[in-house]
């Protein structure tokens, strides 16, 4: 995953101008922080980029350079501001030498600029659709956005090969730009102290995240011993969960918990093992923070999860119950049996940093520019 580096803004000669998009509705996030990250790592390589939030609710902008905007430390970015936003991002961000990059999907249509570019993090919702609701507005809003762009950047060749497959967005429009990993600093809570031995899964539950279907192996690999698992993120057990949780007898193996950024650090560092069961990912970075903080890892065969986590992690079937239940025991092995693994999973974190993240991403540009 090496590469030769990326001329300087120097050579380069663009302006790189992010929209506001996710920043007037996303306080803390995925999406807002890679949009952060990517662009101060851009400035660190000298490329002229931009953020255009205007009125904004995001965090990750204070004390971040070249931002152009005004956070609102109470309330939110109300329709006349949004319209203000939108105004902010034609005048700024258009220009004949101009990367317009928009921060999230929608419907606002581009200001005249060299190049449009979006970036596309998943196909979950268009995999795993609602019943109710098979092509939501939100879907049709990001196809748009992605048939009218002349760039789109994929986080995973997983992600790549579904817009191409579903969509039909030719693959030379898509490129693969894989994200980084946040370095947070643990904080120094005692998460053994607090509840033991355990192993950590981490953010959402519901859907393809396929944590019901963990469940019992919960039951058959957990009960009678001494680990737990911690369900930090996410919120609170739903009611379904619960009610699952209670059947399997399993209450007392299963705790739901929360925290910051320092504390899930911590909380990874603490771990003997972080599993997840996903049935689809469009990245997987939880695997990654983990093996950033010396975790073990069991993950499935699903998405861009093996793309992901190379020969770092145990990989096994989440439709096969023997292998969720290895996955399981081998995690319950320990730390000390995995010391290998854990060498490579420090050698595989280290690949996904910002300033790589940016390097594809202004390769990414380059190519749109020779089209």
């Amino acid at each position: 995953m090496s590469m030769p580096p990326i001329r300087s803004n120097g050579n380069f000669g663009m302006r790189v101008r992010f929209s506001h998009d996710v920043f007037g509705v996303q306080r803390v996030g995925g999406i807002s922080r890679y949009i952060a990250e990517l662009h101060q790592a851009m400035l660190r390589q000298g490329v002229n980029s931009r953020i255009l939030a205007g009125f904004h609710v995001n965090e990750y902008l204070a004390g971040c350079p070249r931002v152009i905007g005004k956070r609102l430390h109470h309330g939110r970015v109300r329709r006349l501001m949004r319209q203000g936003n939108e105004l902010l991002n034609q005048l700024l961000g258009g220009g004949s030498e101009t990367i317009f990059h928009r921060s999230f999907h929608g419907a606002v249509r581009h200001p005249r600029c060299r190049i449009r570019a979006t970036t596309v993090y998943d196909m979950i919702p268009e995999l795993f659709p609602d019943p109710g609701d098979p092509n939501p507005p939100a879907s049709r809003v990001k196809r748009q956005d992605c048939e009218e762009a002349d760039l789109v950047c994929a986080i995973s060749e997983v992600t790549r090969q579904d817009l191409h497959r579903l969509w039909g967005i030719p693959l030379d429009r898509v490129i693969v730009t894989h994200l980084g990993v946040s370095r947070v600093k643990p904080s120094g809570r005692d998460w053994n102290r607090e509840h033991g031995s355990y192993i950590i899964h981490v953010g959402k539950r519901s859907g393809c995240k396929n944590f019901m279907a963990l469940l019992p192996s919960i039951a058959r690999t957990l009960s009678g011993g001494q680990v737990k698992l911690l369900c930090f993120g996410g919120g609170p057990a739903t009611q379904q969960e619960s009610e699952r949780i209670r059947g399997l007898g399993v209450e007392d193996l299963i705790q739901f918990v929360g925290g910051s950024d320092s504390d899930l650090a911590a909380c990874y560092q603490q771990a003997i093992g972080h599993v997840t069961a996903s049935l689809y990912e469009g990245f997987g970075l939880t695997p990654i923070e983990a093996m950033m903080h010396g975790c073990p890892v069991a993950c499935t065969d699903r998405g861009s999860l093996p793309e992901v986590v190379g020969d770092a992690a145990h990989i096994f079937d989440p439709d096969r119950d023997d292998e969720m239940d290895g996955a399981m025991r081998w995690l319950l092995e320990g730390r000390n049996a995995h010391a290998a693994m854990i060498e490579r999973g420090h050698a595989r974190a280290a690949l996904f940093n910002w300033d790589r993240t940016a390097e594809l991403t202004l390769r990414a540009y380059e190519h749109a520019l020779r089209r």
